[in-house]
């Protein structure tokens, strides 16, 4: 591919390494060993530049970072959209939107159809959030499965709370929020509680007595079936009186 300048490098300096294989000008190239670089493989998490010009196995090379600089690349399979954060594709030079845990390359500045020349600000781990991106939830590795929270950290929970969120079985959460140890009284006052086989006064007692319908034919039969029922009223403590 030959010599390869970036669109715009704002001051920054390139640095040089070893190419521990062909490397070809435009080509992104990852750290390969101590002081020495190679092409990228696609999805490649060890990016450092772009290559300067064409180079063999051991000849030094220039490299172009690819933070703060404005890179020209090639757009790969689907193209490539502005804004879209990127990887490194297959071919020399080329770029993938950006998937799974691969090392972000840069942002897109332009948009581009496969095979045509695309506008990226390179910038690694940092350059999504650089430019208003955000991290996919995928892409974060080394989290945990689980994110346990002790009773104790929990700031504004009160003690028998954290006690409740402790408690190893239904006696002991019982306990931290007092259930069964109540100071209630017995006792036949407004401020006590009555037994359950307590007998409030004034209420029915006993069993209830049959009162029939009445069949009285004159007034004296009738007011002896009255009586009778006025008598069951108060056998039952419904009524007093005589």
């Amino acid at each position: 591919m030959g010599d390869y300048t970036p669109v715009q490098t704002i001051n920054l300096q390139p640095f040089t390494a070893t190419a521990s294989a062909a490397v070809v000008g435009g080509q992104l190239v990852a750290v390969s060993g101590a002081g020495t670089v190679a092409p990228a493989a696609q999805a490649s998490t060890t990016v450092v530049g772009v290559a300067a010009h064409d180079a063999g196995n051991g000849v030094r090379l220039t490299v172009h970072p690819l933070g703060g600089v404005v890179h020209e690349l090639v757009a790969g399979a689907g193209g490539i959209t502005a804004g879209q954060t990127v990887m490194v594709g297959a071919a020399p030079g080329e770029v993938l939107p950006l998937a799974g845990a691969a090392q972000r390359v840069g942002v897109a500045l332009t948009s581009a159809a496969a095979g045509a020349r695309v506008q990226v600000l390179g910038g690694g781990a940092d350059a999504a959030a650089a430019s208003g991106g955000s991290v996919a939830w995928a892409d974060v590795t080394g989290k945990p499965a689980t994110f346990p929270t002790a009773a104790a950290s929990i700031g504004d929970a009160t003690a028998v709370g954290r006690n409740v969120l402790t408690a190893t079985d239904q006696a002991a959460a019982r306990t931290a929020i007092g259930a069964g140890t109540s100071n209630l009284a017995l006792g036949t006052t407004g401020t006590t509680a009555a037994a359950g086989n307590h007998t409030h006064a004034g209420l029915m007692t006993g069993s209830a007595t049959a009162v029939n319908n009445s069949s009285a034919s004159d007034a004296a039969a009738l007011v002896t079936d009255f009586n009778a029922l006025l008598a069951a009223l108060r056998a039952r403590g419904v009524i007093t009186g005589s």
